[in-house]
C-alpha cells in the first residue's frame, strides 16, 4: 500500500493518549528498530504522535506504506481497542473498536469523514481499504 493509516485516541471529544509501552508491545516481534518517534517495523514504518498536553502518551500513530500482513493489522486493532481509538485512511471513512467510542469523536473528526463504523477485527481494517 502506498499510503499512511492513521490511529488516533479521544476523550469527550478532545484528545486523548495510551501509555507509550502498549503500542511499543502491540507490534512485538515485527519492531525491527527504532528511535524517539518512529518504530521501524518489517511490515512497515510507525510513527508516533505525543500527547497534546505534554505528557508521555501516545495521542496518535501513523503507519507509513503498511503491508497487508494479519500480523499488522492484528496490532494495529489491539491498539484499537485501547481506550476510545479511531482508525482511518486515505478514502476512508473511520473505524472503531466499539460503539461506545463513537461518542468519544471530536465533531469535526464525524462531520469530515463520516460516522464511524464498528470493525471486529485487523481483517476488518485491512478489508475496509481493500474496499475504499
Amino acid at each position: 500500500m502506498g499510503f499512511d493509516v492513521f490511529l488516533q485516541w479521544h476523550e469527550f471529544g478532545g484528545p486523548a493518549s495510551v501509555p507509550e509501552h502498549t503500542v511499543r508491545k502491540a507490534f512485538g516481534e515485527m519492531l525491527v528498530s527504532e528511535d524517539a518517534h518512529c518504530l521501524r517495523l518489517s511490515e512497515g514504518d510507525v510513527y508516533l504522535g505525543g500527547s497534546k498536553d505534554g505528557g508521555d502518551g501516545v495521542s496518535s500513530v501513523t503507519v507509513s506504506r503498511p503491508t497487508d500482513s494479519k500480523q499488522l493489522w492484528d496490532a494495529v486493532y489491539s491498539l484499537l481497542r485501547v481506550g476510545y481509538g479511531v482508525f482511518y485512511f486515505p478514502g476512508g471513512g473511520p473505524l472503531i473498536a466499539s460503539s461506545q467510542a463513537a461518542a468519544h469523536l471530536p465533531p469535526e473528526l464525524v462531520e469530515t469523514l463520516g460516522p464511524a463504523i464498528v470493525a471486529q477485527s485487523g481483517a476488518d481494517l485491512a478489508a475496509a481499504i481493500q474496499d475504499a
